[in-house]
């Protein structure tokens, strides 16, 4: 399903035309013209350390100013460090009439220089310092993104879910727009590490093709995470990872401890300097599932044993009862106890070393060695549920996860002479044909 997929999105959603409709352009932009025809909410004034956010009927609802140091960046469509940012918006020339112009020429220049920053106070401001330029190429990839052909394409293909009788419905949990802003800031800007207790350095960025200045890399690299995301989460509209291992109609409760032959508490990182990033197990934690949208097995849970005979047991899909047995999943397991680390997020991140690494690298643990981090509120490993409860009003934090894991994990793969992103590229090369 994952390479249909790849194929279909690369030729049809990504190398597509813009329409008429997206061609209307201003030859030079003023705060009377700002928000007229297609475009972002927020857009950027001449000079770009002001910028507005465009009301009803083409109309300038609220002008903002960016702080010192910083300038709208068009791509972002928020305030950023002005020596990366992308801003180039032609200022209309003034037209004096007769009775406005000068009599006199002026009799002196001004007395004083301004002495300091403007006071206003920025209404955003960039989240993660970026450490080098964004190359032009990786700014075009998102213009991409703005056709109405690839949009259409992508909501029709792509941000689509199924009820548990097949009824299709457009995803509530996960949309384009959501994608594409978190895409931004794993693409343009990443997450940098510098650990100061050891000196080591991480940068993790989604990867977009511009430094072969190949852009069809990248397409294919982020067709390649949308079908995975796509059987993960985006199909069935859920953060949380579903019960789906059965034996003959029976579903494990225990299956929240590990499906498909996984025990999820025992995935530690085992290279020696990881280790120290893995979640440590606790078998006091207690949570639920947000929700699994009524799709047969109750949401997973996990919680402490009461005693030796305190079965999790098993859901029967015909009786659509929970039955208290001994009943384990393939695993073994017949308790629920310090299972609390199953999927969450747009690629069910699982696992001690999985979650353990989004709290090192954008959790609470990235803040306190370094006093900055993504998500410095949250700890991933004592509140691993915080990826879909902090969710339900932020789909941003489903994305950037997901994201991570993707550019940690799947594009720095490399074993035995076998490369990802040297596969992917070949693939590309090869005219996507599948060899399977």
């Amino acid at each position: 399903m994952a390479l249909k997929v790849l194929r279909i999105l690369i030729p049809i959603a990504f190398i597509s035309k813009p329409s008429n409709a997206q061609t209307i352009t201003q030859e030079c932009t003023n705060r009377k013209n700002v928000c007229i025809g297609p475009g972002p909410t927020y857009r950027p004034l001449p000079g770009c350390e002001n910028y507005v956010q465009c009301g009803f009927n083409n109309n300038v609802a609220v002008e903002h100013r960016c702080q010192s140091g910083t300038i709208f960046d068009e791509t972002l469509t928020k305030c950023n460090w002005d020596t990366v940012s992308r801003c180039n918006v032609k200022a209309c020339p003034r037209t004096l009439t007769p009775t406005e112009s000068p009599t006199e020429n002026p009799t002196s220049p001004p007395s004083t220089m301004p002495t300091g920053h403007p006071s206003v106070t920025p209404s955003q401001t960039p989240s993660v310092a970026p450490t080098t330029s964004s190359p032009t190429m990786a700014y075009d990839f998102f213009r991409l993104l703005e056709f109405e052909d690839f949009q259409r394409n992508m909501e029709s293909l792509v941000f689509l879910s199924y009820t548990a009788s097949g009824t299709v419905y457009p995803s509530k949990m996960y949309t384009l727009s959501g994608m594409i802003n978190s895409l931004k800031d794993m693409a343009l800007i990443g997450i940098s590490y510098d650990d100061p207790r050891d000196g080591s350095q991480k940068f993790f960025k989604f990867y977009l093709g511009y430094e072969e200045k190949n852009l069809a890399y990248g397409q294919a690299n982020l067709a390649a995470f949308l079908a995975n995301a796509m059987v993960e989460s985006i199909a069935k509209d859920t953060c949380d990872e579903l019960n789906s291992d059965d034996m003959a109609g029976r579903f494990a409760v225990s299956n929240s401890c590990g499906q498909n032959g996984r025990s999820y508490q025992d995935e530690f990182c085992i290279i020696a300097e990881e280790a120290k990033m893995s979640c440590p197990v606790d078998v006091n934690m207690e949570t639920t599932a947000v929700s699994n949208e009524g799709r047969g097995p109750p949401p997973f849970t996990c919680r402490p044993k009461t005693g030796d005979n305190d079965y999790a047991g098993f859901w029967d899909e015909r009786s659509k009862t929970t039955e208290f047995s001994a009943y384990s999943n393939a695993m073994g397991r017949l308790d629920i106890e310090g299972c609390c680390w199953w999927g969450r997020g747009v690629l069910s991140t699982r696992g001690t070393c999985n979650i353990g690494k989004l709290n090192y690298y954008l959790g609470k643990s990235a803040y306190e060695r370094r006093g900055e981090s993504r998500f410095p509120g949250i700890d991933f490993c004592s509140d691993p549920a915080a990826i879909c409860t902090e969710a339900l009003t932020s789909e941003e934090l489903r994305w950037i996860t997901g994201m991570f894991e993707w550019t940690e994990r799947i594009q720095s793969y490399s074993r035995d002479g076998w490369t990802y992103l040297n596969q992917l590229k070949d693939f590309v090369d090869d005219g996507m044909k599948d060899d399977s």
